[in-house]
């Protein structure tokens, strides 16, 4: 199809690990030192986010999964993780368990995942910190 174009996976890498960083407000400098892949770590009083992009394997991919080279975005935190009854709720409009949030962060998150073809797993991690796993295509499949 005309108009259509493929990002390289190491642009496409680079550039959501930046966006990544800069959504969470942070200007740090990779510490992984892995090609293709880039990651930082944050602490603050509250513990500790891990923000990790690369690329991976077809193989790789989780069970179902099926994507054109793709890029894996990990975020993880050590905060108390995510309560078995919010699980269901997590990616809805509106649904928040943060004092003044709007609740419009993951349905935004997901939108934008489902929208570009891709998946979101989510490892809840209850009293341990949660961790999503984001992979999204760094090509477009050709269709006729």
């Amino acid at each position: 199809m005309a108009g259509q174009a493929s990002i390289s996976p190491d642009i496409l890498a680079r550039y959501a690990a930046d966006a990544a960083l800069e959504i969470a407000g942070v200007r740090a400098v990779s510490e992984s030192s892995v090609p293709g892949r880039r990651g930082v770590r944050v602490t603050t009083d509250d513990g500790s986010v891990r923000v990790e992009v690369g690329r991976v394997l077809e193989s790789q991919l989780p069970a179902g999964v099926r994507l054109p080279a793709p890029v894996r975005i990990a975020v993880a935190d050590t905060g108390p993780g995510i309560a078995a009854e919010d699980l269901p709720r997590l990616f809805d409009p509106f649904f928040s368990t943060r004092r003044g949030g709007t609740g419009l962060g993951l349905a935004l998150v997901h939108r934008a995942v489902e929208a570009h073809n891709g998946a979101i797993f989510v490892e809840p991690g209850a009293g341990e910190g949660a961790s999503f796993q984001v992979f999204l295509p760094s090509q477009s499949e050709n269709r006729a």
